[in-house]
């Protein structure tokens, strides 16, 4: 299946946004930066917008319906372990500047199950071993990702959660969160794998 121009641009200014938001930590001036400009906000609809359409893109592919499956799930449950982990057994912040509540025990635990998860669950797909691996890596790491650049976004325009939507769950957003960076990671794992 051929992948549209207007995809392939929203790509790049995913990457970009990504991009951006690592040099401006590296480079110590995240704190300078104002989130609530017309630009940051307009790139905040593509930080959206672009994994829903990629998630579309991936579904009508060959096999689709188990790629966005493990997708998710791989999000769902770092998300969920990690929560559950981190409130019984955790002592350690793990991000104390971004995301006061996240600790290192809720982190590892929740990788550690979404890896474990998406390993086991690549049978489905006929993956080779070396690309099971490949992918039960990636995708919790990409889960911490998205769930550290909201944490980011929040933690700078100082609100605590995105929405009241869904009380004591900090808001749509901050349940998403995590996917929006996994699907766009086993999009590309998908492009790049079975071209």
């Amino acid at each position: 299946m051929r992948i549209p121009f207007s995809s392939f641009f929203l790509i790049s200014s995913f990457i970009f946004i990504l991009f951006f938001l690592c040099l401006s930590l590296i480079l110590k001036i995240f704190k300078k930066l104002n989130f609530l400009s017309p630009f940051w906000i307009s790139l905040g609809f593509l930080w959206i917008s672009l994994p829903l359409s990629l998630a579309f893109y991936l579904r009508m592919m060959n096999h689709g319906f188990w790629w966005l499956f493990i997708g998710i799930l791989a999000a769902s449950l770092y998300d969920t372990a990690a929560y559950f982990i981190g409130k019984g057994f955790g002592r350690h912040q793990a991000f104390p500047k971004i995301s006061p509540g996240k600790t290192i025990e809720g982190t590892i635990g929740g990788i550690f199950i979404s890896l474990a998860a998406v390993f086991f669950l690549g049978k489905i797909l006929d993956l080779t071993l070396i690309q099971r691996l490949g992918l039960s890596l990636l995708l919790p790491f990409a889960a911490v990702g998205g769930d550290l650049v909201e944490s980011l976004f929040k933690r700078k325009t100082g609100l605590k959660d995105s929405g009241a939507v869904l009380p004591g769950h900090g808001g749509v957003l901050d349940r998403v969160d995590s996917h929006l960076l996994v699907i766009p990671v086993i999009f590309f794992y998908r492009i790049l794998l079975l071209r």
